[in-house]
């Protein structure tokens, strides 16, 4: 038996799919699906989203196969990837059975695994908010997913690639690795992605390899964040229990194409990228020059640190109009603010605001 079928809770291996109407008649005089064939009620509307769309996102799934040169199989395409996120709670995690969750990381991975029941179990990093190895393969104990985040979100930093795959050798669960902020890492940081790995490539042994499962999505570098698309590369026995326990049509028409369009433009994708990644430096420069605490990051955001940082995030959104994100509360981050990169006219309004703020 495969080692995902394994760790998938007991019900899901049988779960028959849901056939859609699409599924198999995608051209024809189509009378099958009781759509509207008088076409969309609004004028505006392409005239094609009387139709439902292909549930396989055929065309995006072969231009994204493309592009991170992995095979179409190994590929599963939500509504982001929080539905991403949750699916994997939902055919892997029984209720009341634990999750591996480092912390400080995305709330929405803890806040899904309780929505379904399951027990979050949370680990520290270290004080370089790198993975501790022994800590965290002790929270693995028992359980059948574990959530990783490189870029941490929202400390921006790296995790240890070695450290990574240390942890994935010695665990038995399927261990989720989110690389939502994997594009700003730049130069030879992004080859530490381990998007490869889980495509079937690299020297790991199959055993671990079928075990990793990356999490990506166009919300970030692509700047698709309405377009609600995101992905997975993972082992083809995950992908497949993916697809039957998942709803039918897991994209829209509008958000398949965007996506896919995307993908005809890597090099707009590169520029803006690069754009991004000299505004974090200067950004970064900046808070540095105010004489505060701020985190190196590999994402498109940073992380500093402020005396009273609740009064600081209120005075900058109710005095300034500018809107950041409060993350003191979160385990090891006392003081916290994560600010996103902007463009460059938002920084410099930015960092005006809160030198007159921090006055």
């Amino acid at each position: 038996m495969n080692v995902v079928e394994r760790l998938l809770r007991s019900h899901v291996a049988d779960a028959p799919a849901y056939v859609t109407a699409r599924s198999r008649y995608r051209g024809g005089l189509l009378l099958d699906a009781n759509e509207n064939a008088l076409g969309p009620a609004s004028p505006e509307a392409p005239a094609d989203l009387n139709r439902y769309p292909d549930p396989a996102n055929g065309e995006l799934r072969e231009a994204l196969s493309g592009w991170l040169e992995v095979p179409a199989d190994r590929l599963w395409l939500g509504n982001g990837s929080d539905e991403v996120i949750d699916l994997l709670v939902r055919i892997l995690v029984d209720p009341g059975a634990p999750v591996a969750v480092v912390e400080p990381s995305y709330g929405v991975y803890a806040q899904r695994v309780r929505a379904q029941g399951g027990v979050v179990r949370g680990v520290r990093l270290d004080e370089t908010f790198d993975l501790d190895v022994e800590a965290t393969v002790a929270a693995a104990d028992g359980s059948a997913l574990m959530f990783l985040c490189s870029p941490n979100n929202p400390t921006g930093n790296l995790l240890s690639r070695e450290r990574i795959l240390e942890v994935l050798r010695r665990t038995r669960c399927l261990v989720a690795l989110d690389e939502a902020y994997v594009e700003f890492a730049g130069g030879d940081a992004r080859s530490e992605s381990l998007v490869s790995l889980a495509g079937g490539a690299g020297s790991e042994s199959d055993e671990a390899a079928r075990r990793l499962a990356v999490v990506r999505t166009f919300s970030k570098a692509w700047g698709l964040a309405g377009a609600r698309v995101g992905y997975l590369v993972g082992d083809p026995v995950l992908v497949d229990a993916m697809d039957r326990v998942g709803l039918p049509y897991p994209l829209s028409s509008l958000s398949a194409r965007t996506a896919t369009r995307a993908l005809a433009h890597v090099d707009e994708m590169e520029k803006a990228r690069r754009t991004v990644v000299r505004e974090r430096e200067r950004l970064r420069e900046g808070l540095e020059a105010l004489g505060l605490t701020c985190l190196p990051s590999d994402a498109n955001f940073l992380l500093f640190t402020v005396d009273g940082p609740g009064r600081v995030q209120e005075s900058l959104a109710g005095d300034h109009g500018i809107i950041i994100r409060d993350r003191s509360a979160m385990p090891g981050l006392p003081g916290g603010l994560r600010v996103t990169v902007g463009t460059p006219d938002e920084n410099d309004r930015f960092l005006t605001a809160l030198r007159e703020v921090l006055r």
